[in-house]
């Protein structure tokens, strides 16, 4: 669309935009630091694991069990789906930031028509 021909539906529909979508980025975002927060515990879970395993069997390294801990399916699982929630909350932030910024755009463009009428 050719930014001289927005409209004000088009700055109505961007602030529906905004107010449809913020919930959904909230979630996003939400999810993301979750997993951001999950992936250490998840390790420590791991690490611990593989120490009450192999412990009876002689002296676990940490190196040990942080390898068997990042090299895991379920943390590897985890990643993938820390990776996905940063890209849905990026992809929606980014969106919003769009729409904000196109209702600038518009406030721009009104307020330059409204200077050439007088």
């Amino acid at each position: 669309m050719d930014s001289d021909t927005l409209t004000d539906a088009d700055a109505i529909r961007c602030l529906d935009y905004i107010r449809d979508y913020a919930e959904k980025y909230a979630i996003a975002k939400a999810n993301r630091q979750y997993l951001d927060k999950f992936r250490s515990t998840k390790r420590a879970i791991l690490k611990a694991e593989y120490r009450i395993t192999n412990e009876p069997h002689g002296k676990v390294t940490d190196g040990a069990c942080d390898d068997y801990a990042r090299g895991h399916i379920e943390y590897t699982d985890l990643l993938l789906g820390w990776k996905v929630a940063i890209e849905q909350e990026e992809k929606l932030k980014f969106m919003l930031i769009a729409a904000q910024k196109k209702i600038e755009v518009y406030q721009t463009i009104s307020a330059n028509n409204r200077g050439a009428i007088k």
